[in-house]
């Protein structure tokens, strides 16, 4: 805001960690239900996306024990967490493409 950077997020999906957070979460993470990670370092943001995929993947075993396809489970648990795969890719992607515009918003505005 004013030419100052309110949110700076980097994560690498390769190697499955973030290598900055700063700023609370926009409304466009929040729109794309991403995980808050206000507040959490670099290295806690990293375990904490970690913690939310395991959790995925605990559930989806669940699910396929009770019965569901591991489709079905996958798009089940893809639904209430969005860190999965190809879905958090395709979030991701929309999100990098908002955070660029919001960063090129904020260039102009101090020239």
């Amino acid at each position: 805001m004013n030419g100052q950077p309110v949110r700076i997020f980097s994560y690498a999906g390769s190697e499955g960690q973030v290598f900055a957070n700063f700023g609370a979460q926009t409304q466009e993470e929040a729109k794309l239900r991403l995980p808050d990670l206000t507040g959490l370092s670099p290295l806690d943001a990293t375990e904490r996306m970690f913690a939310i995929a395991e959790e995925g993947e605990e559930e989806e075993s669940r699910l396929v024990a009770g019965g569901l396809s591991p489709d079905e489970a996958r798009e089940r648990v893809a639904e209430a967490l969005t860190l999965m795969d190809p879905i958090f890719s395709a979030r991701f992607h929309a999100l990098t493409a908002a955070a660029h515009a919001t960063v090129l918003d904020a260039a102009a505005a101090t020239r």
